[in-house]
């Protein structure tokens, strides 16, 4: 409990540094406690896009003049399976394994190669290829950036959502300390 004390022209403050130490890691914990799961979610959400089934699809090669396949009586078109709205945003659900890996350390906490500090939460996808698809690279250059973790941090935050819950965790502590 912080405790203020005048002698003469003395002030002294006691407990600050429970305030100043173990009362900010207690804020900075239950903040990231209630942060992390949110972001987590809304990321969950921009994993949880249409298009999950194949449907068979119809293309004409590229590149080849109908008359060096139709004398032969061969088609000139190719079936394969495409994926419904491939590329689109929210990713959509396939296998479910991209939104299956997606997960959350609290502080302290490490999983799956990926180790939280403890004043730091992480909202991670363990799947092989979620980088891939978060930075538009590679295979996923052609549809672009898809920053479901980054763009679930802003839906979360929406409004200054992270500072309210601060403030709120704040609040509680000063209470606890006999402080308001």
């Amino acid at each position: 409990m912080l405790t203020i004390q005048q002698t003469g022209d003395t002030l002294i403050i006691g407990g600050l540094r429970e305030m100043c130490g173990g009362g900010i890691q207690r804020i900075q914990d239950r903040t990231l406690r209630r942060v992390v799961p949110g972001v987590h979610r809304k990321a969950h959400e921009r994993l949880s896009g249409p298009g999950g089934t194949g449907k068979k699809v119809r293309r004409e090669y590229e590149g080849f003049e109908r008359k060096n396949w139709g004398a032969e009586g061969k088609s000139h078109f190719q079936t394969f399976t495409s994926y419904e709205n491939a590329g689109g945003y929210p990713v959509p659900v396939r296998t479910g394994n991209l939104r299956g890996r997606l997960d959350f350390l609290f502080p302290g906490e490490s999983k799956e190669g990926f180790a939280a500090a403890a004043n730091e939460g992480i909202v991670f996808d363990s799947a092989e290829y979620a980088a891939t698809i978060h930075e538009g690279k590679g295979s996923s250059a052609k549809f672009g950036r898809r920053p479901f973790i980054t763009d679930g941090l802003e839906d979360f935050d929406h409004g200054g959502r992270i500072v309210e819950i601060a403030g709120e965790e704040t609040d509680k502590e000063m209470k606890r300390l006999g402080l308001t």
